[in-house]
């Protein structure tokens, strides 16, 4: 039994990371670069600080890393603000976990007023005791320190709270951190190393729901 459970949000609540990927991709071109695989495999969970650094690794030193990151996120924040699409299975799961009363935070590497945003459009601000920003921590993720701090924040230890990720940065976070770990994955595929670490990897949150219901309600 969980005391806890901690939230990712792009690509886990909301179906967002398609738009964060157009956004690197407009960005890029306008540069006349083309967008690599391994770029956007790498950002994902990911906070904006470390960013540039992961630029320079895969386009080398001459592009303006800095400046493509600003501009990438300058991008996406103009993308997002219209209606974000849910994900399958967010509302039945916060539901089913108000109905136990076990408590929920989000803890996401995005702005904080991207989380906010989402979270109020579809009525969410009151569902999470708490959020966990990228701007809250010293290290993004894959550093543990985001859902540390969550779990600090709820009173519960690592060993009590389960962390729902759908990137490999997420649950290597996670897995560092000493919590359990369900992958939803969304347009990162579980690598078999992946596998190893997680608890479960689930097909949407309503397969988390019905997992987390049979380990809670055995009858």
């Amino acid at each position: 039994m969980y005391s806890a459970i901690i939230f990712d949000m792009d690509g886990l609540m909301f179906d967002t990371e398609p738009i964060w990927e157009q956004a690197w991709i407009s960005v890029l071109e306008a540069r006349g670069l083309s967008m690599r695989p391994e770029l956007f495999s790498s950002v994902l969970g990911v906070g904006r600080s470390q960013q540039p650094d992961i630029v320079r690794r895969i386009y080398g030193p001459r592009e303006d890393a800095e400046q493509i990151v600003d501009e990438h996120y300058e991008l996406a924040y103009k993308l997002l603000e219209g209606e974000v699409p849910v994900k399958p299975g967010l509302f039945e799961l916060l539901d089913w976990l108000g109905e136990r009363d076990i408590p929920c935070a989000v803890a996401s590497s995005s702005p904080r007023r991207m989380i906010d945003h989402h979270l109020a459009q579809h009525g969410l601000s009151g569902r999470f005791f708490c959020v966990v920003d990228g701007g809250q921590v010293k290290r993004s993720k894959p550093a543990p320190d985001m859902f540390l701090r969550a779990a600090a924040e709820l009173e519960v230890s690592p060993q009590d709270a389960l962390v729902l990720e759908d990137s490999a940065n997420g649950i290597y976070a996670g897995c560092a951190g000493g919590f359990d770990c369900i992958m939803v994955p969304d347009m990162q595929a579980p690598t078999p190393e992946l596998e190893s670490l997680v608890t479960y990897v689930c097909h949407d949150l309503l397969e988390v729901r019905d997992i987390l219901a049979g380990s809670l309600d055995p009858s």
